[in-house]
Parts: structure tokens; C-alpha cells; sequence
């Protein structure tokens, strides 16, 4: 299984708060066969979500959870058809990072760095929150991570 692909993007979601967002993430990781107990990836996504939010100014939202019940690395991407509030900020791109407990050379800090940085381009995040091709974004966003770091 890809860390991203087409069935890991959600376009357009009618989705209206962080804590909607939070259950689908759970709810679709399980189906899509990433976690095997949504109820705790929900679990350990809100830990993490509570310890700090996730939101980056009023750009987007990168909720993740290294979790016991996650199976495999992965990306899920969301838009959603309309701003909703995130913590203190209001967001409509949102990237979930999903890492098994037990993984090699901290993936989950690997993974938000590269992407971190990358988000920080305006040109990479308008992409993002127009472009209608799920396998165009997997391709961008596997380029992002798979980068060399400088």
C-alpha cells in the first residue's frame, strides 16, 4: 500500500468542524485499511490535537497521531467545501499524517518537516486547494516527500 493515493483524497468534503474532520480521518483510515480500530486512531488523533493544534495560521491543518492502531504510513488529504474552524484559526485543507506507533527513523517528523516546509510555498498550497485530479496531487505530494533534504 502507497503512504498516498487517489482513495486517500477527499475533495470538497461537507465537512463543518475539526471534530467532523477528526472522525472521518479515523472513520476512512479504517476503511480504507490503514488503521484497524478508528475509534482509537479518533482517540490517539484528539491526544495529539489537544496537546497542541495543528492548524498552521489560516492556511490548513495537519492533525496526526502515531498510533498502535494504525497498520501503515499514510496520507490522507482533505478539502472541504467550506472554511471551517480549526482551534483559533479557520482552515479548508487539511493533511492528515497517520503513523504506526512502532515505526523506523521518526517517519512522522520526517513526514511533517518535508511537508511543513513545502506548505509554506503559496503556489504548492493554492494547488492543493484547486487542483480536481486526485492522482496529480499524489504525485506532488509524494515528490514533496521523497525529496532530498538540503
Amino acid at each position: 500500500m502507497d503512504i498516498i493515493s487517489g482513495d486517500h483524497i477527499f475533495l470538497d468534503e461537507d465537512l463543518k468542524t475539526r471534530d467532523s474532520v477528526i472522525e472521518f480521518i479515523a472513520k476512512n483510515a479504517e476503511q480504507l485499511g490503514i488503521s484497524d480500530d478508528s475509534e482509537e486512531t479518533e482517540k490517539d488523533l484528539w491526544e495529539r490535537e489537544n496537546s497542541f493544534a495543528t492548524s498552521i495560521d489560516s492556511i490548513l491543518a495537519i492533525p496526526h497521531a502515531k498510533s498502535e492502531s494504525i497498520k501503515v504510513p499514510s496520507i490522507l488529504m482533505i478539502t472541504t467545501k467550506e472554511i471551517i474552524p480549526w482551534g483559533e484559526e479557520k482552515v479548508d485543507l487539511i493533511i492528515s499524517l497517520l503513523i504506526p506507533k512502532e515505526n523506523k527513523d521518526n517517519l512522522h517528523l520526517t513526514l511533517l518537516s518535508k511537508l511543513s516546509a513545502k506548505l509554506m510555498d503559496d503556489d504548492f498550497v493554492r494547488f492543493l486547494k484547486t487542483e480536481k485530479n486526485e492522482e496529480e496531487i499524489c504525485k506532488v505530494i509524494l515528490k514533496t516527500i521523497s525529496a532530498k533534504e538540503n
